[in-house]
């Protein structure tokens, strides 16, 4: 608990912190990271698991690696792009729609249970 307030603070207070942690690279991965979550253990079992398979028969072991590495981090960030557009983001939108539609009726329920009280 202290060291994350500590932490809070160390944002809050400095500037170099807080431009790393505004930087686009770091907006683009927190846009993304519920679909990177979701996605990275799948591309992980597949996508790297071939990759570096395909990569360890013409490359040494650690070329390999980091060619596998590659490769999956790639896929990782254009797959979870697009599902931000294609999922994330219209999910959310109709979330608020709804949420503002049940709001409304809750409003409206409310005046009418209020008139019904004033005029009983």
């Amino acid at each position: 608990l202290v060291a994350a307030v500590l932490l809070m603070l160390a944002v809050e207070r400095s500037m170099a912190i807080r431009k790393v942690l505004c930087s686009t690279l770091l907006q683009f991965v927190g846009r993304n990271a519920f679909s990177i979550y979701l996605l990275h253990l799948i591309l992980i079992v597949s996508v790297f698991a071939g990759s570096f398979k395909w990569a360890n028969s013409l490359l040494p072991y650690d070329a390999a690696f980091f060619a596998a590495a590659a490769i999956f981090f790639a896929l990782l960030l254009l797959i979870s792009n697009g599902m931000f557009y294609l999922v994330d983001r219209p999910s959310v939108q109709l979330s608020r729609q709804v949420g503002r539609a049940i709001e409304a009726m809750q409003r409206q329920l409310l005046r009418r249970i209020t008139l019904k009280w004033k005029n009983a």
